[in-house]
C-alpha cells in the first residue's frame, strides 16, 4: 500500500454525517486497513464522509463502489456531483471508484454481480432495513466479508423521524441470542455504541 497523506482528513471536515459526532470515521478507516479490503459497495452515500474514510484504509489496488438516490431522495441529501466532488478532492488513489444512482434498496444487490469485501448500508435504517439486508444480502459478500450497518444504538432509535418505524435494537438484541444459523447464517460480530451506531455482521 503506498503511503497516502492525510489531506483527505480535511477534506471530510466539511462534510455532513452523523458519524463525524463521534469521529466513526477513523473506525472505517481501521476495518479497511486491518482486513485488507479490496472490494467494497456503499448504500446511502451522502457527501462521501464513510466512504472517504474507507477508501484512505484500502489498498491503492481497491475498488470501491457507492449508490445513492442523490436529489432524488427528499429528506437529507446531497447530489451526485458534491459527493463526487468530495471524494475526487481527498485524493486516494485507488484504481477505481464509482458512484451510481439506484432505485428502491431491494434493487441494489442486482447490481452486485460478484461477492464483495464489505457492504456498509445507511439509507436512513430501521429494523426493517436490517431485516431485508440480512435475508437478502448474504450471497454478495464473501465469506468472512462484512455486513456493515449504520444503527444500532438506543439514542438512534429514538430520534423523532424512527418514532412511527420499527425499532434497531430489539432485532439487533434477537440476532445476538439466537444460534439458528441455518436463518440468519451470520455472525454478529461487532456493535460500536457511539451514537449513531454501528453494528456489523460477518459471513
Amino acid at each position: 500500500m503506498a503511503t497516502k497523506n492525510f489531506d483527505w482528513v480535511q477534506v471530510t471536515e466539511s462534510i455532513r454525517s452523523s458519524y463525524k459526532q463521534n469521529q466513526l470515521g477513523w473506525w472505517f478507516y481501521s476495518l479497511a486497513r486491518t482486513f485488507n479490503l479490496t472490494n467494497v459497495v456503499e448504500v446511502g452515500v451522502l457527501g462521501g464522509y464513510s466512504a472517504i474514510y474507507t477508501m484512505a484504509g484500502m489498498p491503492d489496488y481497491g475498488y470501491w463502489k457507492g449508490y445513492d438516490l442523490w436529489t432524488l431522495y427528499p429528506y437529507n441529501h446531497v447530489s451526485r456531483q458534491e459527493a463526487f466532488n468530495n471524494i475526487f478532492k481527498a485524493d486516494l488513489l485507488l484504481d477505481d471508484f464509482d458512484l451510481d444512482p439506484y432505485g428502491p434498496l431491494e434493487n441494489v444487490h442486482k447490481h452486485i454481480l460478484e461477492p464483495v469485501d464489505m457492504i456498509h448500508v445507511d439509507v436512513s435504517n430501521d429494523g426493517d432495513t436490517y431485516k431485508w439486508c440480512l435475508e437478502h444480502l448474504f450471497q454478495c459478500i464473501k465469506p468472512g466479508g462484512f455486513l456493515v450497518m449504520e444503527g444500532g444504538t438506543i439514542e438512534r432509535d429514538l430520534i423523532e423521524w424512527m418514532k412511527k418505524r420499527t425499532p434497531i435494537v430489539p432485532i439487533v438484541d434477537f440476532l445476538h441470542s439466537t444460534v439458528d444459523t441455518r436463518v440468519f447464517q451470520w455472525e454478529l460480530w461487532c456493535k460500536v455504541d457511539r451514537f449513531p451506531g454501528i453494528t456489523v455482521f460477518r459471513r
